[in-house]
């Protein structure tokens, strides 16, 4: 059933959004509610490599918010409980310079919460297999990224990397550390995303009460805020701090 689900965005290119309330965006919603609800069930490491493999072509598609909200629960869902199989994915999307801004968003979010997020136990096992020298290289071009929120979330994600790694004889990584750690922004930048991804339920967002929890339209669409939309507001809220203590 996961697979089925799964398939269905899986054969989309992206290209042609479906209009929100078509049958076809329905379908592609309630797919994707299906696959967060199903992940605690699937027990076989292969299943969930064929899972893989159809969710990181996904992710790679833009699309609209609500169900994009859904492929990263349902990815951050992938790799709390594969992470063997979920980190070789994220990690060959993560190193490409071809996507968008929606998809980088995506996938900084997801490893930020691998690195960040869930309890102390998830995070070891996710670290097992999401070696930080590697999160590093791949997440350190967005460090220079025109958009805000993929520059704010590749600040958090290297700052984590860097104070887990040796620094001495490298004055460059060494003087990216100090300013990411000692900057008066960078801290409250950190302290702002750190709370976010703490205070991040992804169990609760899977179940049938999160599932059907969330605001409506006029038309009684469900619009979920995603992951990226809130993290957006943490920056718009650091933005007006920094102006008003100006």
């Amino acid at each position: 059933m996961l697979l089925k689900f799964l398939s269905v965005s899986a054969a989309l290119d992206g290209k042609n959004l479906a209009m929100i309330g078509t049958k076809e965006y329905c379908m592609q919603l309630r797919s994707w509610q299906g696959c967060c609800m199903l992940v605690p069930f699937v027990r076989s490491p292969d299943t969930a490599r064929k899972a893989c493999d159809l969710l990181w072509k996904c992710v790679r598609v833009n699309t609209h918010g609500s169900i994009r909200h859904y492929i990263e629960v349902f990815a951050i869902q992938v790799l709390r409980c594969f992470p063997e199989v979920a980190t070789v994915g994220v990690m060959e999307s993560l190193r490409r310079v071809d996507m968008g801004a929606q998809v980088t968003s995506s996938l900084l979010v997801i490893v930020g919460y691998g690195l960040l997020g869930g309890n102390e136990i998830e995070r070891g096992r996710v670290g097992e297999w999401l070696k930080i020298e590697a999160v590093m290289a791949a997440v350190c071009p967005w460090l220079g990224s025109t958009q805000g929120f993929s520059r704010g979330i590749a600040q958090l994600v290297c700052w984590h990397c860097l104070k887990g790694m040796e620094l001495e004889g490298n004055d460059y990584l060494g003087r990216l550390f100090l300013y990411l750690d000692e900057n008066k922004e960078m801290k409250r930048l950190r302290t702002k995303t750190e709370k976010f991804f703490d205070d991040m339920d992804v169990e609760r967002i899977c179940t049938m009460e999160g599932i059907l929890g969330v605001e409506y339209d006029d038309e009684e669409n469900p619009m979920p805020k995603s992951m990226v939309d809130s993290l957006k507001e943490t920056m718009v809220e650091i933005f007006q701090e920094v102006r008003s203590s100006e």
